[in-house]
C-alpha cells in the first residue's frame, strides 16, 4: 500500500486509469491500494455458521442488563481485549462446536 503525502486530486481521464484502484484515508493518512472483489459463496458451512452467530447474538440480547454487565465485568477482569459482547458471543460459539 502507498502512502501519499497531500491532498487528493482526481479527474476523469486519470480516474478511467485508476479504474482497479482505492484512494482513502485512515487516521488522517492518504493512501492508495488495489481493489479486490470479496468472493462470496453461499456455502452449507457458510449458512450453518451464519445461523450460529445469529443464535448467539439473540441469546446476547435476551440477557437481562446486569447479567451483560457481568460478561464486561468479566472481559475486564480477565484482560480480554474486547467487551462483554464479544466475550459471550466467543464463549457461546465455542460452546456450539
Amino acid at each position: 500500500m502507498a502512502v501519499i503525502r497531500g491532498k487528493l486530486k482526481s479527474d476523469s481521464k486519470k480516474m478511467a486509469l485508476m479504474e482497479r484502484m482505492v484512494l482513502g484515508s485512515w487516521r488522517g493518512i492518504n493512501y492508495i491500494r488495489s481493489s479486490w472483489e470479496q468472493p462470496y459463496t453461499n456455502s452449507e458451512s457458510q449458512r450453518e455458521n451464519r445461523g450460529r452467530f445469529a443464535e448467539a447474538v439473540k441469546a446476547y440480547q435476551d440477557l437481562s442488563p446486569s447479567d451483560k454487565g457481568r460478561w464486561l465485568e468479566l472481559a475486564r477482569e480477565i484482560e480480554y481485549g474486547g467487551s462483554g459482547y464479544n466475550l459471550f458471543i466467543s464463549w457461546y460459539l465455542g460452546r456450539l462446536n
